[in-house]
């Protein structure tokens, strides 16, 4: 879900009816052969941005597709969950719950709702659960920019145990933006195992969700624009300033809403699909690299990944925060407003915002995080995965994707470059600090911090990929890489599923691809194949991913990181 940065700002210097296809035909018709009797929300909510809150009713009909019977029904509140918010205020309240229209005896035990059913719901049967919801959204303090932001999360990596926590700020609010993240009742998976009953580690993503169908009516102020996943089928204006806006999602994983009364909006037609960019106006600039960027990530990982399922994609600013870049929806993704520099004219009179509106190397982050965060459509909007339980699985991936990306559009040395700048350079910085190096295939939980878990799993684990892409050689590779897409289309992927669909498309060396496997993903080699945690061999790297930065300058910066870390 969430594309870290560490430290690479040292390193950068009315009545409206609007029917719109949310799939197409073929995707809908293979969707109701392969995917039948999928989850169905039905959400109504008024938001009210000016009094960051938001209340309305949901209801959820679910249909048991496992083997065994269930007595109750979890939900995720994870409004109410200290790790995602890093608060113990309880942000969302739930109250008159029916199971099939009656009354139902409930419990909340910790970021959980847990609804019990009267009797067993057995395999193949459905129950429809609805309850009212009430919500406040916490203030995010402040505007920060990269490199404020760079130094507090280096403090936070030299002095965990007193570093005030930060959030994401997936779920917040500003001045100009509302991110609603993860802000409805989500319905936990229903497994083999049973309910998904693992709480967030604060690190990663929470998303190990089923594809599900959407009916979501939004009330909000006329003059908000209201980005969502899924379509808009309708807007309706009333009297009282207010507008609906009927949406429908279908074989979405999760739902995500933003609001903004300033964003300015860049539409553009790829593959039929629309690609919108939403950013604030004095980040026209940045909106509209972002919009580019998107475009030419989408058409290229359609042709090399497979056909993209949704019938639109928004970019979307928003006000990420403790070190997330992005943060990847079903046929949405928001890119931290830390990464959009301002306009040459908006920079007048302002030193730092005049060097990053010159800045090549920031457009080139931004455009990383936008090729990392669109590659996320395929890479667990589609292709599902344990993102608690194993992160590398579509992290990994993503970030391999935008190198792929790179090379493309840039050439294999821009793709070198931005290997060593965007995961040898974590991995090296973690093991200066004194991070251990750490097997790819952990569940989050068991990393010790944003650091550690950015270098091993989106720095080691992507790096595994191109050592795989080596050893198979390109044809194979990417239809390898084609076959394991349509293998998972909107199921749930295993850490080794991708191996397994490499090994049948290079039969002759599956010896081969199980010992990569197993020394990059389950054992600790990384100062051997990536490089040692050492002040000379990190400078190295910073300078092979980055050529235009002087020697003497690269230095200087470094010295004095090494200044910092001998008064740790």
């Amino acid at each position: 879900m969430i594309r870290h940065l560490i430290l690479l700002w040292v390193l950068c210097v009315s009545a409206v009816n609007s029917s719109f296809a949310v799939v197409n035909k073929s995707v809908m018709a293979r969707a109701n052969r392969e995917l039948p009797s999928r989850t169905k929300y039905e959400i109504n909510v008024e938001i009210k941005p000016e009094m960051r809150a938001y209340s309305g009713t949901e209801k959820v009909t679910f249909t048991n597709r496992q083997k065994k019977p269930t007595g109750y029904l979890l939900f995720f509140l994870y409004p109410n969950d200290h790790s995602l918010t890093k608060s113990d205020k309880k942000y969302l309240s739930i109250s008159n719950v029916k199971v099939s229209h009656s009354f139902a005896r409930v419990e909340e035990p910790g970021p959980f709702l847990k609804v019990f059913l009267g009797k067993e719901l057995q395999p193949g049967q459905s129950v429809t659960v609805e309850f009212d919801f009430s919500a406040t959204l916490p203030a995010q303090k402040g505007n920060k920019d990269l490199f404020s932001e760079t130094m507090d999360e280096l403090m936070r990596m030299l002095n965990p145990g007193s570093a005030t926590q930060q959030d994401y700020g997936l779920f917040s609010s500003t001045k100009d933006i509302v991110n609603l993240g993860l802000w409805y009742a989500a319905l936990s998976k229903y497994d083999a195992e049973g309910w998904d009953e693992e709480k967030y580690s604060g690190l990663g993503d929470v998303s190990y969700f089923d594809p599900s169908d959407f009916i979501v009516n939004i009330v909000a102020p006329s003059q908000y624009d209201v980005v969502t996943t899924g379509s808009v089928q309708k807007r309706i204006p009333d009297k009282d300033g207010k507008t609906m806006h009927n949406i429908e999602a279908v074989l979405s994983r999760d739902f995500e809403v933003e609001l903004s009364a300033r964003y300015e909006e860049k539409t553009r037609i790829a593959n039929s699909t629309t690609i919108r960019s939403y950013y604030l106006p004095e980040h026209s600039e940045s909106g509209v690299l972002a919009s580019d960027a998107a475009v030419r990530a989408f058409e290229y990982y359609e042709r090399i990944f497979g056909a993209y399922p949704y019938s639109e994609l928004d970019i979307v600013e928003a006000p990420l925060f403790g070190g997330a870049g992005g943060v990847e929806f079903p046929g949405l993704v928001t890119i931290s407003s830390l990464l959009y520099k301002y306009s040459s004219e908006t920079a007048k009179g302002d030193p730092l915002k005049q060097l990053l509106a010159s800045s090549g190397s920031f457009d080139q982050l931004l455009e990383f995080v936008v090729a990392h965060e669109v590659a996320h459509q395929w890479w667990n909007a589609v292709v599902g995965s344990n993102s608690k339980r194993h992160p590398f699985v579509d992290e990994a991936m993503a970030n391999y994707s935008a190198i792929l990306y790179f090379e493309h559009t840039y050439g294999r040395e821009a793709a070198l470059q931005q290997m060593a700048m965007q995961m040898k350079v974590n991995y090296q910085l973690h093991r200066m600090l004194g991070g251990p190096d750490r097997p790819v295939q952990l569940p989050a939980k068991e990393f010790k911090g944003a650091l550690e878990y950015s270098a091993i799993v989106y720095g080691k684990g992507a790096l595994y990929f191109d050592h795989l892409r080596d050893l198979m050689g390109d044809p194979s590779f990417f239809t390898t890489i084609k076959s394991y897409y349509d293998s998972f289309w909107f199921r749930i992927a295993a850490p080794d599923d991708f191996t397994k669909v490499a090994k049948r498309n290079a039969p002759g060396k599956q010896q081969q691809i199980d010992a990569l496997y197993r020394r990059w993903m389950l054992e600790t080699h990384g100062d051997e194949d990536i490089g040692p945690g050492t002040f000379d061999a990190l400078l190295k790297t910073v300078m092979a991913g980055n050529p235009s930065i002087a020697t003497d300058n690269a230095d200087q910066l470094l010295q004095q990181l090494e200044e910092i870390l001998n008064e740790k």
